[in-house]
């Protein structure tokens, strides 16, 4: 029995059509936090994601759209869930004293 080779095989394919995606997703992200000035940071990996804080005033983030943030925020029980630590913090986050990105407008 002989197996295709996975980089030309239907199952490679998907993982490149997947990588593509995400590469794609890292930048668009990374348009969107420029282009609004969202305070963020770029995680460690072979495709970096965007991570976003709480802007200086506390009014915005670039997670939420601001309707959904300020409903998150006016209910204890989910604005507690805001501060949960992510489980890859440790390895995968730069350091949290590391300063973000905010562009100023």
């Amino acid at each position: 029995m002989t197996f295709a080779d996975p980089e030309t095989s239907l199952v490679g394919s998907i993982r490149q059509c997947a990588s593509l995606l995400r590469q794609e997703l890292t930048a668009r992200n990374q348009g969107y936090a420029d282009l609004y000035r969202l305070l963020h940071m770029t995680c460690y990996g072979e495709t970096p994601v965007v991570i976003y804080q709480s802007s200086e005033c506390g009014n915005r983030h670039g997670n939420f759209i601001p309707a959904s943030y300020c409903a998150i925020l006016s209910r204890p029980e989910w604005r507690r869930r805001l501060q949960k630590v992510h489980s890859s913090g440790r390895h995968a986050f730069p350091n949290p004293n590391a300063q973000l990105v905010c562009m100023a407008q």
